[in-house]
């Protein structure tokens, strides 16, 4: 018996062979294409490298999915064939983009409109509001984190040159100790 796989590379399976009266007889009716078994396979999608598990497969099959299920963090498809027992893979896959959806007017998170995933961004308090930064992640199209718990600091004014302000309440406005009042 011969491995087909010796006649062939992309063929698995036993050629039997017999010798009668000096000749040689080979059958090779149990060769078959090989089929593509699981493998892992490095992607890269707009600079970031990714490992991708693909599932095996039959020889001359052709399935078509989204970039999602190989990793959450991709949007887009692809298509995986099975050829003798190599996979071929032809993606066209992008990386999942995150976007703000909260409206904090105590925060300034303009930092985070569209970045891609597996990136971050710097949230920070907004004017007139105090508190520490902190950083939201991009990951599976959602920003993670936490945002800064600002509190409220007073209003912020700056001036520059001859400005006339109009305030509802002048005396409040003019009583309250954190309003400084210089002309230069």
């Amino acid at each position: 018996q011969i491995n087909c796989s010796e006649a062939h590379a992309g063929f698995e399976g036993l050629i039997s062979a017999r010798c009668h009266l000096g000749e040689v007889f080979a059958n090779a009716s149990a060769c078959r294409p090989r089929m593509c078994r699981e493998q892992q396979m490095q992607l890269t999608v707009e600079g970031v490298d990714f490992e991708v598990a693909l599932r095996g497969a039959a020889h001359g099959s052709h399935s078509i999915g989204n970039c999602t299920s190989l990793d959450a963090d991709l949007n887009g498809s692809f298509s995986l064939t099975c050829a003798f027992g190599d996979l071929h893979l032809d993606a066209d896959c992008r990386l999942q983009t995150c976007t703000k959806h909260f409206s904090e007017e105590s925060v300034n998170a303009s930092a985070c409109d569209q970045i891609l995933a597996r990136e971050s961004c710097t949230v920070t308090c907004a004017s007139g509001w105090e508190g520490n930064a902190t950083s939201l992640a991009c990951a599976r199209g959602e920003l993670l984190g936490a945002l800064p718990q600002c509190k409220w600091s007073g209003i912020v004014l700056t001036l520059t040159g001859m400005t006339t302000l109009l305030v509802n309440e002048p005396v409040v406005f003019a009583s309250d100790p954190g309003v400084t009042i210089g002309i230069r």
